[in-house]
Formats: C-alpha cells, structure tokens, sequence
C-alpha cells in the first residue's frame, strides 16, 4: 500500500507541484549542505579537468552554461530528495490507516492468528522459549544494539526526509532499549 500510494498518487501530485512551482520547495539545511558540497565537487572538476587541458576549446561561457546546468541538475536532485520525504510520510500514513482498516474489518481473523500464534509459543519446549526470550533481549539491549538503533533512526531520518538529530538518537537508544528489556523481562516474571 505504501509503495503503491508512494508510486501512483503522490509522486504525480508532488512531482508536478514542484515542476510547476520550483521555488516553492524549500529546502531543509542538511540537504542545502549536501547541494553546496556538490556543486562545489563539480565546479572543482572542471576547473581540474580544464587544467588539466581536456576542455581545451571551453571559453569562459561555456564553463558558466556548463556550471548552471550542473546546478540546475544538482538543484533539481536537491528538490527530489526533499519532496521524497514528504511523499514517504504521506504514504506510510495512507499505509497506516489502510493496516488499522484491515484490522478493524479482520477482527476474527485477527483473533485467530493470536491464538495459533500463542498456542504454538506455548507448545514450544523450555529452553526454546528461553532461547528466544534471550535473542530478543539481546538484539534489542545487547552490546552490539546501539550501533542497529543507530542504523535504523538514521534510516528512519533519510525515509522522512528529516535532519539527522544526534541529540534524540542519544536520548532514544539510551531509554527505549530498556523500556523495551524491562516489558519484556516483566512478561517473562509475570508468565
């Protein structure tokens, strides 16, 4: 659903929004950054590759016309990049009302995958259980767990087309890991 909405309504929506008025989009700091050290890598390589004496025959003019249309290039990837994380926001909320949908209509469906799912947990043997009880406190809260929470905010940050904030990354692997080690070492306690 997500990649369907993504794909078939916002992508034409957005992308002939941002056609249509290209000033309109602003952009967020680090992908204005991100647009500056880009164009500044290709102004480098031209002026390195006509040093160099592979543009021989390119005036002042055509160097400015070249670096234009590699700003305008650069600016319009700028724009997408930014217009990319509208677009995933808005389609993973279609996504998520279209999952809340399901499960409103599917509630005896839902009920059975519950119970199967909880009656094939029980049946499971001890130290299987244990053994998953201890995967899953370690993939969560285990040594190497800041580094995956890292990878997965940053992800997350990229997918919403959202600043990276170090501040909240700290702050979030520091408590949710636990919160969610402690719920789950609670539900062991209580069951």
């Amino acid at each position: 659903m997500q990649v369907l909405t993504k794909n078939l309504i916002f992508e034409p929506l957005l992308g002939t929004y941002s056609n249509r008025n290209p000033t309109e989009v602003q952009l967020n700091e680090e992908i204005q950054d991100e647009f500056a050290r880009d164009y500044l890598f290709a102004k480098e390589k031209l002026e390195v590759a006509t040093l160099l004496g592979y543009y021989d025959d390119m005036d002042d003019d055509r160097q400015q016309a070249y670096l234009q249309e590699a700003a305008f290039d650069l600016w319009r990837e700028a724009r997408e990049e930014e217009l990319n994380g509208l677009k995933n926001l808005l389609a993973d909320f279609v996504a998520f009302l279209s999952v809340i949908a399901l499960l409103l209509i599917g509630r005896r469906q839902v009920a059975l995958i519950r119970n199967v799912s909880s009656r094939t947990f029980i049946n499971l043997r001890d130290p299987v259980k244990v053994f998953l009880f201890i995967l899953v406190t370690d993939i969560f809260v285990g040594f190497h767990s800041a580094e995956g929470w890292e990878v997965i905010l940053l992800a997350m940050f990229q997918h919403f087309g959202v600043p990276e904030n170090q501040f909240f990354i700290n702050g979030f692997i520091a408590t949710v890991p636990v919160i969610i080690d402690a719920c789950i070492k609670f539900w062991i306690f209580n069951f």
